[in-house]
């Protein structure tokens, strides 16, 4: 004899055209053991996923290209274009890398590397999806990727210092060269002058003797007999006064400017070297505050995670064990109708 609940479930599931919440709760409670047990199976399956799925992150590595050798740090100008660092990457160097790691660590599978540049802006990012466990392995890879960039630019930049020291060392070398030129054509030109200068006093000396020795015969009785010298003292006097007076001119018009002008190369050649010098102090300063291209961030997790998190997944295990548990339930009971159906006919 069957009770009245269950004449009231015959009812209404026979009726069919509406809902009634509490048949279906009556239809639960008949088959709690059913429903708790497809709702455990389904939550015990989301623990263990839960438990056993490995966290996703998202690792970015920073790249900042360095300026170039020579120009103003602040001036904007790369050592390498942003697009040629990218394509640079993606063609050859990941490539090469990859390789490398997979002959090193066969048994370490490698996750796919992302590379994105904007124009102009030097920063190049490096990005890998991978769990938590990987974080070192993605750490190494990104700082091999990045160490082949900064190793071609910091070779790059060496060359191009190389290449202004170079060039500022000769024009030291130069200036040095004609200091020590000049200075040796001033002392020459001194020693010239002091020479001038004695031969000029001696030639002073020697006109006043014969001058002295003119005037003395001149005043000599005219029957006295003269020496012979003095014959030729009319001869000899006017060709050393005119040596007297071109010696005269060369030591205070010719040797001065000779002299100035030696001096002015002289000042030049020390401002060339001290130019030289400054310049070489500058190239070096320079190379020592430049931006290099270096690797601003390593393989940093960013904060928004890969898939569902554990407490996401077991709420979503609860829903879905609940769901599966109501429908086990409603197709047993319709399938117990469905049998019922047929022992009647």
């Amino acid at each position: 004899m069957s009770s009245p609940t269950t004449t009231r479930e015959s009812s209404s599931r026979e009726a069919g055209d509406e809902f009634d919440p509490i048949a279906v709760l009556n239809i639960v409670v008949k088959r709690k053991r059913l429903f708790l047990s497809v709702l455990l199976v389904v939550l015990v399956l989301g623990v263990l996923v839960a438990l056993t799925r490995t966290p996703q992150n998202s690792y970015v590595s920073v790249l900042q290209i360095g300026s170039a050798y020579g120009s103003n740090s602040v001036s904007g100008k790369l050592v390498e274009d942003t697009d040629g660092v990218v394509t640079k990457l993606q063609r050859s160097v990941i490539p090469q890398v990859v390789s490398a790691w997979a002959t090193e660590h066969p048994d370490q599978a490698v996750p796919q590397m992302i590379i994105k540049g904007k124009r102009s802006s030097g920063i190049v990012l490096i990005m890998t999806k991978a769990g938590e466990k990987q974080a070192s392995m993605i750490a190494d890879l990104h700082r091999s990727v990045a160490g082949k960039i900064i190793g071609e630019h910091k070779t790059l930049v060496m060359t191009q210092y190389e290449s202004f020291l170079s060039e500022a060392r000769k024009d030291l070398v130069a200036s040095e060269s004609e200091i020590r030129k000049v200075r040796v054509a001033l002392g020459q030109q001194k020693v010239r002058k002091t020479l001038l200068g004695q031969q000029l006093q001696r030639l002073n000396r020697e006109i006043a003797t014969l001058s002295a020795a003119r005037q003395e015969g001149m005043e000599q009785e005219a029957g006295e007999e003269k020496p012979s010298a003095l014959y030729l003292v009319p001869l000899d006097l006017p060709a050393m006064l005119e040596r007297r007076d071109s010696l005269e001119d060369e030591l205070k018009i010719k040797q001065d400017l000779i002299l100035a002008e030696l001096q002015s190369n002289l000042s030049n050649a020390e401002s060339n070297r001290l130019a030289a010098i400054k310049k070489i102090d500058l190239l070096k300063n320079e190379i020592n505050s430049l931006r290099l291209t270096r690797i601003q961030t390593l393989a940093s997790a960013m904060p928004d995670k890969i898939g569902l998190s554990p407490k996401l997944v077991m709420v979503f295990s609860l829903v879905l064990g609940l769901l599966a548990a109501w429908f086990a339930v409603m197709f047993a009971d319709y399938w117990q109708r469905q049998l019922q159906r047929g022992s009647k006919q």
